[in-house]
């Protein structure tokens, strides 16, 4: 999604025939420039998307229609949960290193040699959360088709999120306001989201690759440090890019978008971290997987939870990696659990930074496919390699450090803290400043574009 022909020749296009539209054939265009937004990234995704809209919207009437027979209400949620899970299993596959379902028992890379799919681990999440608020009476089912398409198939959310409720965006769908100042604030998140992308993400994958190609017997330990830190620099603002342009798109089609969001990394523990990371995705798992699981509504029931992170895991990818990734913030969870009491007698900033100092050490086992140069990455940032310094770690730092240091501005919240005493001081500064940086943020990413930025291996999510 991010590449010159969607900011210079889509978006324009899509726009200007999506704001001439009255609010009548609106839904008509939406979905029209969805399906050539697919046609351009995976032609071969209007398939499985179109099957989940239809078999969500039909089944979700049926289940409605059959609401006093409990078994066949039972059997239209079956079948809806079966085809859209059958859909995310087979058709979601990690980006930077083609896993696929089969993957879990092999080890090996992707066995189901299907065509790739964008958007498969959102709008299967859709249909299952529309079906399911059907089943449980929250919500009724929608009549108009293409309202319920355009709920599945909400195009601006589709590379990673956020997820979306039925509920929540029913009343936008039918009637989106669009505004000057959605227009406006909706261009400068997606330009953001943008940057994010191009400038942040990809520079420190970039420097991660740099550090990858030593090996892991002889990386210092400050290069092992500083790549972990690149690439979950490069992992966050990948994820946090994508949603960025996914809430500006949002915005700038008259939508109302959740945060997807709010600065993990100042999280004091990792239950905390889960909840602030992927908030939309936390949210969809605890009310339609944690909770039925659950019967101790008043408190915590840690098998649950731990079924979920692994599940979570899944929407990243298939790999056996993620899985260890996901049983490494399972034990952590598991530990803070058991020791919640003396835990809870540390300072806010201690655990804090405790819990940053576990995320990096366990990362590698994500960044790395292989487990033995995972468990000797993080060897090497114990001195497992060789000494603490050498010529890397020196260039990495003389090159790198502002964009180490831009990235931990964003990360910790400093610049959302400053904006906000600025605006209380002169909030005529900001309105004067907005505009240039905007402009900014777009000659920034129309360099990058024409330098050839945007696809780094790490666009983990167009899938």
């Amino acid at each position: 999604m991010v590449s010159l022909e969607l900011l210079y020749f889509f978006l324009p296009v899509f726009m200007g025939v999506y704001a001439v539209a009255g609010v009548r054939f609106r839904k008509a265009v939406f979905l029209l420039g969805t399906a050539a937004l697919c046609l351009w990234i995976s032609p071969w995704s209007i398939i499985p998307m179109a099957v989940c809209a239809v078999i969500s919207y039909v089944c979700g009437r049926l289940i409605y229609r059959f609401a006093d027979k409990k078994g066949l209400k039972r059997l239209w949620l079956i079948i809806s949960l079966v085809i859209n899970i059958a859909v995310f299993l087979i058709f979601v596959r990690s980006g930077h290193s083609s896993y696929d379902i089969t993957s879990l028992f092999t080890g090996k890379g992707a066995v189901i040699k299907l065509f790739p799919v964008w958007g498969a681990g959102v709008f299967t999440l859709h249909g299952i959360s529309y079906c399911i608020d059907i089943y449980r009476g929250d919500i009724q089912p929608e009549k108009n088709f293409l309202l319920v398409s355009q709920y599945i198939c909400f195009f601006p959310c589709l590379s990673c999120g956020p997820i979306l409720r039925f509920s929540d965006m029913s009343e936008q769908l039918k009637k989106p306001v669009i505004s000057s100042d959605k227009l406006a604030e909706g261009i400068k998140l997606m330009l953001i989201g943008f940057a994010e992308k191009l400038f942040l993400s990809d520079s420190m994958y970039e420097m991660w690759q740099h550090i990858r190609e030593v090996s892991t017997d002889s990386l210092s330990t400050a290069c092992a440090w500083l790549g972990i830190i690149a690439f979950s620099f490069a992992f966050y603002y990948e994820l946090r890019g994508y949603a960025h342009i996914a809430k500006g798109l949002g915005s700038m089609l008259g939508f109302e978008l959740p945060d997807n969001f709010d600065l993990p990394f100042m999280s004091a523990g990792f239950n905390e971290f889960i909840k602030r990371f992927a908030c939309t995705l936390y949210s969809w798992i605890k009310d339609y997987f944690y909770r039925p699981l659950c019967k101790n509504k008043d408190g915590v029931c840690l098998w649950a939870l731990i079924l979920s992170v692994l599940l979570g895991s899944l929407w990243y990818g298939f790999g056996r990696h993620t899985m260890l990734w996901a049983a490494f913030i399972c034990l952590m969870l598991g530990i803070e659990y058991l020791l919640k009491k003396v835990l809870a007698a540390v300072p806010t900033g201690v655990r804090c930074a405790v819990m940053n100092v576990l995320f990096l050490i366990g990362l590698p086992f994500l960044a790395i496919g292989d487990l033995s140069e995972a468990c000797g990455y993080v060897a090497a940032m114990f001195g497992g390699g060789s000494f603490a310094g050498d010529v890397l770690a020196l260039y990495v730092i003389k090159t790198g450090v502002v964009m180490y240091l831009i990235c931990v501005f964003f990360a910790t919240g400093i610049g959302r803290y400053l904006k906000r005493r600025i605006m209380q001081l002169n909030t005529n500064i900001v309105y004067i400043i907005e505009p240039m940086l905007t402009i900014g943020f777009l000659l920034l990413c129309t360099a990058f574009l024409v330098g050839g930025g945007g696809h780094s291996p790490m666009n983990l999510f167009l899938r």
